[in-house]
Protein backbone atom coordinates (compact mmCIF):
# COMPACT_ATOMS: atom_id res chain seq x y z
CA UNK A 1 0.00 0.00 0.00
CA UNK A 2 1.30 3.34 -0.75
CA UNK A 3 1.47 6.51 1.06
CA UNK A 4 -0.99 8.14 -0.81
CA UNK A 5 -3.39 5.09 -0.64
CA UNK A 6 -2.69 4.78 3.16
CA UNK A 7 -3.93 8.56 3.46
CA UNK A 8 -7.11 7.51 1.30
CA UNK A 9 -8.17 4.76 3.80
CA UNK A 10 -7.49 7.16 6.41
CA UNK A 11 -9.94 9.68 5.27
CA UNK A 12 -12.57 7.12 3.82
CA UNK A 13 -12.29 6.07 7.45
CA UNK A 14 -12.45 9.24 8.84
CA UNK A 15 -14.64 9.79 12.50
CA UNK A 16 -14.70 6.09 12.80
CA UNK A 17 -12.89 4.45 15.52
CA UNK A 18 -11.05 1.73 13.20
CA UNK A 19 -10.02 5.05 11.12
CA UNK A 20 -8.39 6.69 14.37
CA UNK A 21 -6.69 3.42 15.53
CA UNK A 22 -5.35 3.61 11.95
CA UNK A 23 -4.18 6.98 12.28
CA UNK A 24 -2.72 6.47 15.70
CA UNK A 25 -0.36 3.46 13.66
CA UNK A 26 0.92 5.76 11.05
CA UNK A 27 1.91 8.23 13.88
CA UNK A 28 3.39 5.89 15.73
CA UNK A 29 6.03 5.04 12.87
CA UNK A 30 6.39 8.60 11.95
CA UNK A 31 6.91 9.27 15.16
CA UNK A 32 9.40 5.66 15.33
CA UNK A 33 11.62 8.03 12.14
CA UNK A 34 11.70 11.07 13.93
CA UNK A 35 12.57 9.23 17.25
CA UNK A 36 14.17 5.92 16.41
CA UNK A 37 15.21 5.16 20.11
CA UNK A 38 12.84 6.78 22.27
CA UNK A 39 14.02 5.04 25.47
CA UNK A 40 17.51 5.86 25.81
CA UNK A 41 17.20 10.11 24.84
CA UNK A 42 17.41 11.86 27.82
CA UNK A 43 14.79 13.42 29.55
CA UNK A 44 14.97 17.11 27.42
CA UNK A 45 16.38 17.49 24.31
CA UNK A 46 16.14 19.67 20.81
CA UNK A 47 16.73 19.26 17.41
CA UNK A 48 18.11 21.77 14.62
CA UNK A 49 18.27 21.51 11.26
CA UNK A 50 18.70 24.78 8.57
CA UNK A 51 15.38 26.24 7.75
CA UNK A 52 13.03 24.66 10.63
CA UNK A 53 12.45 26.42 13.90
CA UNK A 54 14.19 24.04 16.83
CA UNK A 55 12.10 21.61 17.43
CA UNK A 56 12.26 20.46 21.73
CA UNK A 57 11.45 16.83 23.00
CA UNK A 58 10.60 16.39 26.72
CA UNK A 59 10.03 12.98 28.20
CA UNK A 60 7.40 13.65 30.83
CA UNK A 61 6.41 10.32 31.90
CA UNK A 62 8.51 6.60 31.20
CA UNK A 63 6.88 3.12 32.41
CA UNK A 64 7.53 -0.20 30.38
CA UNK A 65 4.75 0.50 28.03
CA UNK A 66 4.46 3.79 27.73
CA UNK A 67 5.95 7.00 27.18
CA UNK A 68 4.40 10.39 27.30
CA UNK A 69 6.55 13.07 25.79
CA UNK A 70 5.50 16.87 25.06
CA UNK A 71 6.75 18.13 21.46
CA UNK A 72 6.97 21.78 20.49
CA UNK A 73 8.58 24.89 19.06
CA UNK A 74 9.53 27.40 21.12
CA UNK A 75 8.84 31.22 19.39
CA UNK A 76 10.81 33.96 21.12
CA UNK A 77 8.21 37.47 21.31
CA UNK A 78 10.28 40.57 22.53
CA UNK A 79 7.64 42.94 23.69
CA UNK A 80 8.67 46.46 25.70
CA UNK A 81 12.54 45.53 26.53
CA UNK A 82 11.13 41.75 27.83
CA UNK A 83 11.58 38.11 26.44
CA UNK A 84 8.66 36.12 26.06
CA UNK A 85 9.02 32.10 24.24
CA UNK A 86 5.66 30.85 23.14
CA UNK A 87 5.27 26.98 23.14
CA UNK A 88 3.08 26.36 19.78
CA UNK A 89 2.01 23.39 18.31
CA UNK A 90 2.13 21.96 22.15
CA UNK A 91 1.78 18.83 22.21
CA UNK A 92 1.70 16.13 25.27
CA UNK A 93 1.80 12.73 23.49
CA UNK A 94 1.25 9.27 24.74
CA UNK A 95 3.22 6.14 23.29
CA UNK A 96 2.13 2.79 23.79
CA UNK A 97 4.97 0.77 23.11
CA UNK A 98 3.42 -2.60 23.12
CA UNK A 99 0.31 -2.10 20.46
CA UNK A 100 2.65 0.39 18.58
CA UNK A 101 0.49 3.06 18.59
CA UNK A 102 0.65 7.40 19.51
CA UNK A 103 -1.73 9.30 20.20
CA UNK A 104 -2.08 13.38 20.96
CA UNK A 105 -3.62 13.92 25.00
CA UNK A 106 -3.74 17.01 24.81
CA UNK A 107 -2.96 20.38 23.20
CA UNK A 108 -2.56 23.77 24.69
CA UNK A 109 -5.48 25.28 26.19
CA UNK A 110 -5.24 28.27 24.44
CA UNK A 111 -3.94 28.86 20.93
CA UNK A 112 -3.34 26.82 17.83
CA UNK A 113 -5.39 23.47 18.18
CA UNK A 114 -7.24 23.84 21.86
CA UNK A 115 -8.03 21.41 23.59
CA UNK A 116 -9.74 20.49 26.87
CA UNK A 117 -7.83 17.11 28.10
CA UNK A 118 -10.35 16.98 30.62
CA UNK A 119 -13.24 16.44 27.68
CA UNK A 120 -11.20 14.74 25.43
CA UNK A 121 -12.78 10.98 25.92
CA UNK A 122 -15.97 12.31 25.34
CA UNK A 123 -17.99 10.90 22.43
CA UNK A 124 -19.11 14.30 21.24
CA UNK A 125 -15.23 15.38 21.54
CA UNK A 126 -14.46 12.53 19.44
CA UNK A 127 -13.60 15.05 16.09
CA UNK A 128 -10.53 16.78 18.86
CA UNK A 129 -9.08 13.27 18.59
CA UNK A 130 -9.52 13.03 14.57
CA UNK A 131 -8.14 16.34 13.81
CA UNK A 132 -4.78 16.98 16.71
CA UNK A 133 -4.21 13.31 15.77
CA UNK A 134 -4.36 14.26 11.56
CA UNK A 135 -2.20 18.00 12.84
CA UNK A 136 0.27 15.39 14.69
CA UNK A 137 0.53 12.96 11.61
CA UNK A 138 1.04 16.48 9.49
CA UNK A 139 3.52 17.64 11.41
CA UNK A 140 5.50 14.65 12.03
CA UNK A 141 5.85 14.22 8.19
CA UNK A 142 7.13 18.06 7.69
CA UNK A 143 9.44 17.46 10.41
CA UNK A 144 11.26 14.27 9.22
CA UNK A 145 10.83 15.77 5.70
CA UNK A 146 12.97 18.97 6.97
CA UNK A 147 15.73 16.92 8.48
CA UNK A 148 14.36 16.63 12.59
CA UNK A 149 16.26 13.57 14.55
CA UNK A 150 16.33 12.65 17.81
CA UNK A 151 19.47 10.41 18.51
CA UNK A 152 21.52 9.00 21.41
CA UNK A 153 24.14 10.57 19.58
CA UNK A 154 22.89 14.09 18.24
CA UNK A 155 20.89 14.97 21.28
CA UNK A 156 21.55 18.30 22.49
CA UNK A 157 19.61 19.04 25.95
CA UNK A 158 18.09 22.00 27.46
CA UNK A 159 16.99 23.79 30.16
CA UNK A 160 13.17 24.09 30.85
CA UNK A 161 13.78 27.12 32.83
CA UNK A 162 15.00 29.41 29.99
CA UNK A 163 10.87 29.33 28.93
CA UNK A 164 9.21 28.88 32.25
CA UNK A 165 9.93 32.88 33.02
CA UNK A 166 7.21 33.23 30.19
CA UNK A 167 3.52 33.20 31.07
CA UNK A 168 2.21 31.70 27.71
CA UNK A 169 3.03 28.08 28.21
Amino acid sequence: MTKHDKRFETLLNRRKFSGLMALYDQNFHLLNRLIPDLAVMPERSFSAVEGSPELYLEKVEQFKFTTTLQLTYYFRLERGGRVDYIADPDLLLRVYHDAQVVEVMSCRPQGFMAIDKRHIARPRHLHCRWDSNLFLHKWLEYLVEAGHLFTPETAQTFDRRKFETSGYR
